[in-house]
């Protein structure tokens, strides 16, 4: 059987990220294989290599090219071989063709591509609070052909993060982004669990080397707070009341550490105001009640049954979404398993909208309180 280009050059990057060495010959053979395959002389194909799209065609190259550089063995002369569009590959491509500009200085416009790179990289970066996701589709075949996966690709922007000091800003937002990612303790394939381990270790050295000890400090005008890590060594969380004025004119918050190590800070402000047209924060959501029984129309009452549809518009692809929809005093949910509940009655409408327009909720598990209806999904895409 033919080898695979993408598991080689996967197993060659990790090896490399870990410092791991293999057999002189070994490695010799396996980098000329994947000189072979971008040069397009491998002696191995498959009767499907006919109806691989180009853009996997060139893409598969480019991510064989960035292993290559890792190994001194990258010639500029085979980028010919490609179509260089980076705005139409897929992120880990994007990411890999930014990896091999910034080691490769002998490629034509070497540093205008590498800037326009690093811009397309940020496009694909949403930060929502203190979370991070990567936009663009990633369909099955190219998933299949470039050995790829959403949480690869994430990671991939992470390693870039790691490595520029240009986006130590976002850095610590991308690691609590990609730790979010988790579903179940694991990332979403074997390849992205060990590339999670790989890049969290490097993370961790470069930021977290030393261990924090001492005291922080927190202040805004005359409200004050201290962390002490002697006492709780993974952190705290601290409520704070507002300071005064703060109503009438900007007040600084201001943070102070005495002790080693830099702790990383994550600051919310929480406050009512008032609501006068609907608020989008990257969610749009409908609320619709519909009588399936009622004795009296036009009328609640007990014993009336009610449907209650949310319609959910996302703006950008996220993990762990929660809606928590309360409902009125005095009345249950269906399907709680209760007896002489109604089956029949505990259903999901048909959709009236086109499948392609209209997704169900991926709902990993509810709960049916008397107080809320409460669903949780791992991964909401972008869409409605």
């Amino acid at each position: 059987m033919c080898g695979s280009p993408q598991l080689t050059r996967y197993v060659m990057n990790i090896l490399d990220e870990n410092g791991f060495t293999i057999p002189r010959a070994t490695k010799d053979k396996i980098i000329q294989g994947l000189t072979s395959y971008v040069e397009g002389n491998a002696s191995c194909t498959s009767w499907w290599d006919a109806f691989i799209r180009d853009q996997y065609v060139s893409e598969g190259k480019v991510l064989a090219m960035e292993t290559l550089s890792r190994y001194k063995a990258f010639h500029a002369s085979q980028l010919g071989t490609v179509n260089i569009t980076p705005n139409l590959w897929k992120t880990e491509t994007a990411t890999a063709w930014f990896q091999l500009l910034k080691r490769q200085p002998e490629i034509p416009n070497q540093m205008s591509q590498l800037k326009q790179a690093e811009n397309i990289l940020r496009a694909r970066v949403n930060f929502q609070g203190s979370l991070m996701n990567v936009q663009g589709d990633l369909d099955w075949e190219a998933q299949w052909r470039l050995f790829t996966s959403r949480d690869q690709e994430a990671l991939d922007l992470f390693g870039v993060s790691i490595d520029e000091d240009s986006w130590n800003q976002d850095v610590g937002r991308m690691a609590r982004g990609i730790v979010a990612r988790l579903r179940l303790g694991h990332w979403d394939t074997t390849m992205a669990n060990a590339w999670g381990v790989t890049q969290l270790r490097r993370f961790s050295a470069k930021f977290e080397k030393e261990r924090v000890t001492g005291d922080t400090g927190v202040s805004a005008n005359e409200i004050s707070g201290t962390f002490k890590w002697q006492f709780t060594p993974r952190g705290e969380k601290k409520l704070l009341g507002w300071p005064k004025d703060s109503e009438k004119k900007n007040v600084d918050v201001q943070f102070s550490h005495i002790g080693s190590g830099k702790p990383w800070i994550h600051l919310e402000t929480i406050s009512a105001i008032p609501l006068k047209a609907p608020w989008d924060l990257g969610y749009k959501i409908s609320r619709k009640i519909a009588p399936v029984t009622q004795a009296n129309p036009g009328t609640w009452q007990v014993g009336d049954v009610a449907n209650i549809e949310l319609t959910v518009t996302a703006a950008a692809d996220q993990p762990w979404v929660v809606v928590r929809d309360p409902i009125p005093a005095g009345a249950s949910h269906l399907g709680t398993g209760l007896d002489g509940e109604s089956k029949l009655l505990d259903r999901t409408p048909n959709q009236n909208a086109p499948a392609t327009e209209v997704q169900g909720w991926p709902t990993e598990y509810e709960e049916k309180s008397q107080a809320n209806f409460v669903s949780y999904a791992a991964y909401v895409p972008r869409g409605t």
